[in-house]
């Protein structure tokens, strides 16, 4: 899929928060629908890569994904999320940070989708209010589910697009909305292709029978936002039928998973485009700021060059007061000239591998429709 980022970079850049390079991400998907499967098997990958684009985090939680994609790679059944979390992780290339983000997950249940107006729990109020303040909100579907029970599922993806519209009421910004249809392999399953290769034409066909009756026209309701559907599966080729025509994984040591990367790819695609478009802005008032602590510096150094020369300015208390004043700000304008000039070098460095990184992602490509 061909993206034109450039396009969309000016719609992306106000929800960009540059103060501290944290942004939120977050995910929607009812009871069962193999959220916390998808998020191990993204984030596993990523974890474990140390050289280029990767990512990072606290050890416990580097442990508990590990030990979460052991249970996933032997058949185990994970325990869906028993409480609101916010998952932090650094996006680096090798060595240099670039930004954070926040993983948030919330307890099964949270969201009563049939009843969203008088919900008042503390924890569907949080919920809300970080799918405000996310950069991407990811809306995953389950494939294998639909084969079975197509309305259910429609059902489900309405009251999500009920629980959007009523969010986007107090939202002030665009959204990056990612339709994901989950567990593709039972596409892949029920045609018989699946272990031979993927049919790109049955999958694009499946996310409009999954998503259009409620997601159709998204971009047009809501101007400058996007909306791209991606079919993902995380077990992929370790995935096959059980004898009750349900979903299992073979036992293996790494799960060859489908697109499993793409959504979030193109997320960290987004917010380095819109780094990219800040670094410059923020190089000129760094600039502007250097200069005008090297003035200040100049204009107390020449003062205390003709203090010093009265031998008055030695001898009275004003005088030797006003001369420690003028030191004492010229020593502060040499500390806040370095700091600034350090700022700058680090900025550069940060600038060199945000392109790199925007490079790399850029050859990425994955199967999906754009602006759904």
């Amino acid at each position: 899929m061909e993206i034109d980022y450039d396009s969309i970079r000016n719609s992306i850049i106000p929800i960009i928060n540059e103060e501290d390079n944290r942004y939120n991400i977050m995910m929607l998907g009812t009871s069962g629908v193999g959220k916390t499967v998808f998020m191990t098997s993204m984030l596993h990958d990523l974890l474990i890569g140390n050289t280029g684009l990767n990512i990072d985090a606290e050890t416990s939680l580097k442990e508990q994904i590990f030990d979460n994609y052991k249970k996933i790679c032997n058949g185990e059944i994970l325990a869906g999320t028993a409480r609101h979390s916010e998952w932090s992780f650094s996006v680096n290339y090798n060595d240099m940070k670039l930004f954070e983000f926040n993983w948030i997950d919330y307890k099964g249940g949270v969201i009563d989708y049939k009843d969203l107006i008088n919900n008042t729990s503390r924890e569907f109020k949080q919920v809300f209010e970080n799918l405000n303040n996310s950069i991407a909100v990811f809306v995953i579907a389950d494939g294998e589910k639909f084969l079975l029970n197509e309305s259910e599922v429609h059902k489900e993806l309405k009251a999500i697009r009920v629980f959007l519209d009523y969010s986007l009421k107090y939202k002030k910004r665009p959204m990056n909305l990612l339709l994901l249809l989950g567990k593709s392999d039972a596409i892949g399953l029920k045609s018989n292709l699946f272990m031979k290769y993927w049919k790109t034409e049955r999958l694009s066909e499946y996310c409009d029978k999954v998503f259009s009756k409620s997601f159709a026209n998204f971009t047009n309701d809501y101007k400058n936002s996007l909306c791209d559907c991606i079919p993902i599966s995380s077990y992929g080729k370790s995935a096959k039928i059980s004898r009750d025509r349900k979903i299992t994984v073979e036992k293996t040591q790494k799960l060859e998973s489908y697109q499993i990367h793409a959504p979030l790819l193109k997320t960290f695609h987004l917010i380095l485009l819109a780094i990219q478009y800040e670094i410059p802005l923020i190089k000129k008032e760094l600039e502007f700021e250097r200069n005008s602590n090297e003035n200040d510096k100049k204009e107390a150094s020449s003062k205390l060059f003709l203090d010093s020369l009265n031998p008055i300015n030695h001898i009275s208390r004003n005088g030797r007061n006003r001369i420690d004043d003028l030191k004492r700000i010229i020593s502060n304008k040499t500390t806040k000239i370095e700091f600034l000039i350090n700022r700058q070098k680090a900025l550069r460095e940060r600038e060199k591998c945000v392109k790199k990184a925007i490079r790399t992602l850029s050859k990425q490509s994955y199967f999906g429709k754009q602006n759904f």
